[in-house]
């Protein structure tokens, strides 16, 4: 890829398992440097070797300017301590209770397994050792915090003080409960990055002290999909739709594989928001005619294939038509007044617009799931002293 000086960028990577956001803030006025942001780290070993696509482009020469980990999950914390590693100054943003954990989380089962995975426990311990020894690039994420780099500002969205303090005495289940959001703003233009939050954290969002100076839904001109494209995510009062955004999204393909392209699923529930989804990444993906410069494809296409090839209940990492994960990226340059000026996808990616429906099915809009009440928990008896 190459950048353009005079455009803010945001650079999208994302094999399908792994996310990592790279902003480049263009030269101030008194025409200095550029400023890059590193947004969550990937980190992959491939037949290359380690594939580390922030610190790649990065490269030699330019150094970090902030660093933000939006939540401990492996597949966004991988290869932090790496990027720590490289020449850099500036803030690091991180929720404190998971750099340092409150004494009743180590009572708490869900600590132990969300702290002691390898990748997350050394992430958290390179941010851990930069904040005791460069006391100035503390960065306690919590909504209405915020940086000034370069000409730019970042704001985090989320969690809020009452959510910490929810969280004080017991680690939460899932890290997504406390997964931070940013919203990039420069001259113009507005960049929203959704990281891994679910639509009940953003729908609590919106209503926050914090963040009474925002006007919601946001309508930015750019916007990295909250977790994946999960239908559990997705939150248009707090976003909103405005015509000739560009939204992208890295896929997750563990388990039952993130986006869904099913009907009713969450990649046709945001195609009812926005015209089309720019996807790092694209499972079950034919290349039947090789030389396309950007593959185009609907979600029924796609949904096709992954029927075909029996993914439906689970993707797995290479059914990928042979793609590389180091083609998975998109770059997407802004100018000053947030208008789209540059658009660049990396080989593996793909825009997935909504098609016609198969026949014999009726098309419309996707319909919000119903939502199904949890059985209680049932304690399991003892089998001592029987």
């Amino acid at each position: 890829m190459k950048l353009k000086d005079e455009l803010l960028y945001l650079v999208l990577f994302g094999p399908d398992y792994g996310e990592s956001i790279v902003l480049r803030i263009p030269p101030d006025a008194e025409g200095g440097a550029a400023s890059w942001i590193v947004i969550d780290s990937l980190e992959r070993a491939d037949d290359d070797g380690t594939w580390r696509p922030a610190l790649e482009l990065l490269g030699a020469t330019n150094h970090w300017a902030a660093v933000v980990l939006t939540h401990p999950h492996d597949d966004h914390a991988a290869g932090m301590n790496a990027l720590l590693g490289h020449s850099g100054t500036g803030p690091i943003g991180c929720t404190h209770l998971y750099v340092e954990p409150p004494e009743d989380w180590s009572k708490s089962d869900d600590a132990e397994r969300l702290l002691r995975k390898g990748a997350v426990e050394h992430a958290l311990a390179a941010i851990q050792d930069r904040w005791e020894r460069e006391s100035s690039s503390r960065w306690e994420l919590r909504a209405g915090s915020s940086r000034e780099i370069g000409d730019a500002r970042l704001e985090v969205l989320f969690p809020d003080d009452a959510t910490l303090e929810k969280y004080r005495s017991r680690a939460p289940h899932d890290p997504n409960r406390l997964a931070s959001p940013v919203l990039v703003e420069w001259k113009h233009a507005r960049l929203l990055l959704g990281a891994d939050l679910i639509a009940t954290d953003w729908n609590k969002l919106i209503k926050l002290p914090a963040l009474r100076h925002l006007t919601f839904p946001i309508e930015p001109h750019a916007y990295k999909v909250a977790h994946h494209g999960s239908e559990n995510a997705i939150a248009p009062k707090a976003v909103g739709h405005r015509t000739g955004a560009t939204w992208l999204l890295t896929p997750f393909c563990r388990g039952p594989g993130l986006p869904s392209y099913a009907d009713g699923g969450g990649v046709q529930r945001l195609l009812a928001i926005t015209d089309a989804l720019h996807v790092t990444r694209c499972p079950a993906l034919e290349r039947a005619s090789s030389g396309r410069s950007v593959w185009r494809l609907t979600r029924q296409e796609i949904q096709a294939n992954i029927s075909r090839k029996k993914l439906a209940k689970g993707l797995v990492i290479d059914q990928h038509g042979g793609t590389k994960p180091r083609d998975a990226w998109i770059a997407a340059g802004f100018d000053a007044s947030g208008n789209l000026a540059d658009l660049q996808h990396g080989p593996s990616s793909v825009v997935v617009t909504e098609g016609p429906s198969p026949p014999g099915r009726a098309s419309g809009p996707a319909k919000p799931r119903p939502h199904k009440a949890r059985a209680p928990h049932k304690r399991r008896k003892s089998s001592q002293g029987r």
